[in-house]
């Protein structure tokens, strides 16, 4: 992949053990241009991140937003710079501030994610459904006979989207305690969405409760990631 560029879309969230984590991006969100129809929607004040894919074909959206307003937010930008619709959602982490949104662009749009995650959205309570539905409101006529699963695309461990000549690769790598993290690289591009393994300027962010996998498992994912930019270098932009 010789003068391939490569950008590693951080997953960038704020968190506190004894003391908040310094922030590394603005007091507002910034929506990039990373390539030619591919942008990066850049999550304030660590806020996590979003990645927009535009083809002739239709649009797909990593992650969702970290809330309502973000979300809403992230639309109007898609729609600042196309006219296609959004045909897929890829989510990359199970937590709130990436799937969070996903009633404000499905349906019409399928949501891809692990098989992991689609096991949890099919076990989802009335109650927690109930949410789902009244999180946008203007979502309300949508989705009133819908439950989250019903526009679900899973896969177990590697996915390949082929849409209006963009390649776009999803990568699950194994650990018995993550929770479905998926990696989304655009290898044309040499853009990579490096999920929760992958961060800029400060360390993984490792928990105690295993929510994102073990610090093995980290590591696992972090070679399979670097293993994609080969021949060298590894460029973190």
């Amino acid at each position: 992949m010789t003068g391939l560029r490569l950008r590693l879309l951080t997953v960038i969230a704020a968190v506190s053990f004894a003391c908040e984590a310094q922030a590394i991006t603005g007091d507002k969100a910034e929506f990039r241009k990373l390539a030619d129809g591919v942008y990066a929607y850049v999550g304030k004040r660590n806020d996590a991140n979003a990645m927009v894919v535009v083809t002739s074909q239709g649009v797909v959206v990593v992650d969702t937003g970290n809330n309502q307003p973000e979300s809403r937010n992230l639309m109007k930008l898609i729609q600042s710079v196309t006219s296609q619709p959004i045909r897929y959602v890829v989510i990359t982490q199970n937590h709130g501030d990436h799937i969070g949104g996903m009633s404000l662009f499905s349906p019409p749009a399928h949501v891809i994610v692990h098989d992991k995650v689609a096991k949890i959205l099919a076990a989802m309570k009335p109650y927690q459904i109930r949410s789902w539905r009244k999180r946008f409101s203007e979502r309300a006529d949508a989705l009133k006979d819908l439950k989250p699963i019903d526009t679900v695309i899973s896969f177990p461990d590697r996915m390949t989207l082929n849409l209006g000549g963009k390649v776009i690769e999803l990568i699950y790598i194994d650990d018995i305690y993550n929770n479905g993290d998926v990696a989304v690289w655009l290898p044309q591009d040499g853009i990579l969405h490096g999920s929760f393994a992958g961060y800029k300027e400060r360390h993984p962010d490792l928990r105690p409760d295993y929510s994102h996998g073990t610090t093995w498992g980290m590591v696992k994912q972090l070679e399979a990631l670097i293993a994609l930019t080969v021949p060298p270098p590894f460029l973190v932009n």
